[in-house]
């Protein structure tokens, strides 16, 4: 009896290990192009591994005829297989999660420093999402006020560190399905998606906030830090904007800001700045 409930659960997984190889076969290429060669030498060990489990189940459904479910050979051989059966599906996924990581960072697509998406990477997923979906998005172009003095009186260390303590306030006032990328230098852009106007500028306040108060805890290690957030920002909905157009009205609304005092949040209207 238990022989035979090894071989069911063990059929079972090894059924869920050829459908995670086969959905990581699919997307391989796709989102692992740059080291193709090499993925493709890992997917062909599993072919001969998930070949093996197969020949290994019939011989075993074979032995069970001939033998019967209780006999020694049978019993091991079924465990076998089954614990055989579970290392290779935990082994392909952590393979997929390691392997998209570090191609993910190979390709440029998270930033060394932030680990935030890179500029290409996050306007790709803003596309998808714009190509995808009705739903409104709000584009907020983030500047950090006064950085390049920063960067002149303390070094790029101390601004490398800014940079790093700006882009987790960033991560904790976003949901986990909204987009935050480094645009380049002290710039950052953020996707915003299903939200009211009151609620992403609510979230881009408190930001704002958190990198005062980042700002204060320099001031106390005897470091003047004068450093703040402008926010210009875009809105539109999928199906009737595209990226291009967002990013335009946003950089005129960073602009308004800059313009008038800096440290501040606006979105950008037809009609004018709200």
């Amino acid at each position: 009896m238990i022989s035979k409930i090894f071989i069911f659960l063990g059929a079972l997984v090894l059924l869920v290990c050829v459908y995670l190889f086969c959905r990581f076969r699919r997307n391989e290429r796709l989102e692992f192009g740059i080291v193709s060669k090499k993925i493709s030498l890992i997917n062909n060990i599993f072919h001969l591994l998930i070949v093996f489990f197969f020949v290994g189940y019939t011989i075993v459904l074979l032995s069970v005829d001939k033998y019967g479910a209780s006999a020694s050979f049978v019993a091991i051989l079924s465990q076998i297989l089954f614990w055989g059966a579970i290392f290779v599906a935990v082994t392909i996924m952590m393979l997929r999660i390691m392997l998209e990581y570090i191609v993910k960072a190979k390709l440029n697509q998270i930033d060394h420093l932030t680990s935030l998406n890179t500029k290409i990477a996050g306007n790709c997923k803003i596309d998808d999402f714009l190509a995808n979906s009705k739903h409104a998005i709000y584009l907020a172009i983030l500047d950090l006020d006064n950085f390049k003095k920063l960067n002149d009186i303390y070094g790029h260390l101390i601004g490398d560190e800014v940079l790093v303590n700006v882009a987790k306030v960033i991560k904790e006032n976003i949901r986990t399905d909204e987009i935050a990328c480094r645009f380049g230098g002290d710039e950052f852009v953020i996707g915003m998606f299903n939200r009211s106007e009151e609620d992403v500028i609510a979230s881009l306040e408190k930001m704002k906030k958190g990198v005062l108060a980042l700002a204060t805890q320099y001031d106390q290690a005897n470091m003047s830090v004068s450093i703040g957030l402008s926010y210009g920002v875009g809105k539109g909905a999928g199906g009737s904007n595209t990226y291009k157009e967002m990013m335009q009205n946003a950089d005129k609304a960073l602009y308004h800001v800059k313009k008038n005092g800096k440290n501040a949040v606006h979105v950008y209207s037809e009609n004018g700045m709200l």
